[in-house]
């Protein structure tokens, strides 16, 4: 699934996990308004995209993809940007396929210790399968919540809070929709 806006220069827009191409419709605007003809691509797995036949996708698996869309879509070399983790699907279909990116915009790709990988990996995406109580929707819109507040959301400290206003609640509750739509490909 994508969004498209506009006429001229590709320009391609990835998304940060477990958002989809919804939140990048104001820059698509904003890009058709000077020239562009911007695509918003739903990641494999999130917005109302068909996950990847494979059981942990890597990243290299979601750039092949996005590899793959852009040649279904016809286009031939963009401008790519990518946010969060569309910043890292980005950075690694500019490095294994050069041909197709002329220009490389990358907000806020991670960049970890080690040690910071490790706890990320084992925190950032725990499961939240569906209770019959529907706890699972609060812990998702805490979860959700928090992400504005914290980096890394589950270190609820001073320390770890960051600088930023509190997402309006239908930003919130559009990034909990995302989320829950994404299920169990999140983590």
């Amino acid at each position: 699934h994508y969004r498209r806006a506009g006429n001229g220069p590709a320009a391609v827009l990835l998304h940060e996990s477990p958002l989809s191409s919804r939140v990048l419709e104001p820059l698509a605007r904003e890009l058709a308004a000077h020239g562009f003809t911007a695509i918003a691509l739903d990641t494999p797995g999130y917005g109302q995209s068909e996950p990847l036949p494979v059981a942990e996708p890597s990243v290299a698996d979601y750039a092949e993809a996005t590899a793959a869309a852009r040649e279904t879509l016809g286009i031939h070399s963009c401008l790519l940007y990518g946010a969060h983790t569309g910043a890292q699907i980005a950075i690694e279909l500019a490095r294994l396929r050069p041909d197709l990116v002329t220009a490389l915009v990358a907000e806020g790709p991670p960049i970890l210790t080690a040690e910071e990988r490790e706890e990320i990996l084992a925190s950032y995406c725990p499961p939240l399968p569906p209770t019959w109580d529907g706890s699972h929707l609060l812990a998702t819109w805490t979860m959700r919540r928090d992400q504005a507040i914290f980096w890394p959301w589950f270190r609820r400290d001073r320390e770890h809070r960051r600088s930023a206003d509190m997402l309006p609640a239908g930003v919130l509750h559009d990034g909990v929709m995302d989320t829950l739509r994404a299920g169990a490909g999140y983590g």
